[in-house]
């Protein structure tokens, strides 16, 4: 599998760190050389000085799987090559979750 190292990641430094609970998480189709996320009106990406390198995984942790939204999530920023992750805090989903991003299992 080759998001292995993402997974890994994902587990490390952003949801094994700070979850007491079982939150969903969504990994983008694709890497992406524009880390850009639009929702509900809002652009969320990592700062300037991010390195994209040859292309960025973009996560999405939805906190209270079920509930509405306009509660806690999170965005990570995966820079695979150098294993950098930022995470940016929010409160709604990807304007785009359906279309571009899977459902992942960081049990694998």
């Amino acid at each position: 599998m080759p998001r292995k190292k993402i997974l890994q990641l994902l587990r490390e430094k952003v949801v094994g760190t700070n979850a007491v609970h079982n939150p969903n998480v969504y990994l983008v189709k694709k890497p992406t050389k524009k880390p850009i996320v639009k929702t509900w009106g809002r652009t969320i990406e990592p700062p300037s000085n991010f390195v994209i390198g040859d292309g960025v995984e973009v996560a999405f942790i939805d906190h209270m799987p079920g509930a509405n939204f306009e509660h806690r999530v999170q965005y990570a920023f995966i820079n695979e090559q150098n294993e950098v992750v930022h995470i940016e805090e929010a409160t709604t989903p990807p304007d785009d979750l359906d279309d571009n991003f899977n459902k992942v299992s960081l049990d694998d």
